[in-house]
Parts: C-alpha cells; structure tokens; sequence
C-alpha cells in the first residue's frame, strides 16, 4: 500500500477512491490470511504425512500382503526428524490392522511392476525414512520418497473397494546443542554424547 502512495506521489497522479478502498480491502484480507496461517501453524506443529500413491504386492506367504507407499512429510514445526513409521489399514466389516514397516536395504534398488506392464526401478535414496532419519527436516521443508510396509493379511482383500489406508510418523525433536565445544544429539527432553 505504500508504495502505490510513493508512486501516485511521485507521478503526481491521483488515485481514484475506488481503487484506494479496493486495494486497502485487498491487503487487509492478506494479513487477515497471514495472521490465521501463523496462529494455525503454532497449533498444528508437528510432522504432516500425506499418502501420495499406494501399491500392493503378495507376501512371502500367500496370507501376507505387501504395501508400498509413495508419501510426501511435511514439517510445520520446529526441525525434527521422524521415526517409528506406522501404516494403519481399514477393511470394511473387519477389525483395524497395522502393518509392520519394511525396512529396505538402500544399497540394493527396488524394482516393481506398474499396472501398465512396465517396471520401475527405485535406489535407496528414495526411501523416505532414510531422508527423514539422516538429518532434521527443517520448519517448512518436505521430503518425498517410499515406504514399504508388511500386513498379515491377504493381497485380495485389502484390494477391496472401501479399505482405507491411514499413515503416520512419530516425530522426535532433533534440536543440537553445544556445550564446551562438543554437539549433544537431543531427542524431545533428553539429550546424550554421540557415541
């Protein structure tokens, strides 16, 4: 707003009342967006991991099904890094069931067949817990990759059309202190010497 006032000043060309009362309505409903935005994040710290993309696969055996996961982790708190990732599965007419996460090996890629016939092949640096396990993710960033996950359940029926698929992540702070020199590696409360 100031600098529509710099410029009719120095243009020496009037701004129509209108236009003043129209534009002032504009940047009032700027701050009146930025103002919730900062109230709402300082509420809602924390981790955000939102399901991109799922796919199915069988198991080692045939009751055992296999999940994979493309997921984006936002951060909207203070830098932190996420462990302890869960996947929750709802099959209608039957009780919740969690899957165990899948721990890939990253020096190995993982390949998987896509509904049109071709392959993909994914490295280990695509893992996502790997990237959020490295190092903190800061306030604002995102970090995309996979995540497999394993369910004692059969490939059929958690294809069935209702199931819902619910995935999160525990956060744990990552903040780094130093003191006489030496960085202390501080989770939550509690804070330790690196090894």
């Amino acid at each position: 707003m100031a600098l529509i006032w710099l410029w009719s000043t120095l243009k020496q060309i009037p701004v129509s009342r209108k236009l003043g009362i129209g534009l002032a309505l504009i940047f009032l409903l700027f701050a009146f967006f930025n103002a919730w935005r900062t109230q709402y994040l300082k509420t809602h710290p924390g981790l955000r991991l939102e399901i991109v993309q799922l796919g199915t696969a069988n198991g080692q055996t045939p009751n055992d099904s296999r999940i994979l996961i493309w997921a984006a982790l936002a951060n909207r708190g203070e830098p932190t890094t996420a462990d302890s990732w869960e996947l929750f599965i709802n099959v209608p007419n039957q009780l919740p069931l969690k899957a165990e996460t899948l721990y890939l090996d990253p020096t190995r890629p993982i390949g998987y067949g896509m509904s049109n016939g071709q392959e993909r092949r994914l490295s280990g640096d695509d893992i996502l817990y790997n990237k959020a396990m490295r190092q903190p993710i800061q306030k604002g960033m995102k970090e995309v990759g996979f995540l497999g996950f394993e369910a004692n359940i059969q490939r059929a029926v958690i294809e069935k059309k209702g199931t819902i698929f619910c995935s999160n992540a525990r956060m744990l702070m990552a903040t780094q202190l130093k003191q006489n020199g030496i960085t202390l590696a501080c989770q939550g409360n509690r804070c330790s010497y690196p090894a």
